[in-house]
């Protein structure tokens, strides 16, 4: 388990404040992180083309700024 900074937290609470205020608490937050990180590293495992995909759309937003 990975552990989270303060700032990371909060930033996850600032969107779930916005979009799901009801699970906006830093316990919430934390396990969402976590299993953002699990969700990623099994999808880098078992469908890296879709990571890559995530890259493309990532770096097709930053070129349009």
């Amino acid at each position: 388990m990975k552990s989270y900074t303060e700032d990371d937290i909060d930033g996850v609470m600032r969107y779930m404040k916005i979009f799901h205020p009801e699970k906006a608490n830093p316990d919430y937050c934390e396990a969402l992180l976590e299993y953002w990180d699990l969700t990623l590293k099994h999808m880098a495992l078992n469908n890296p083309e879709d990571v890559e995909k995530i890259y493309e759309a990532f770096e097709a937003s930053k070129n349009k700024s």
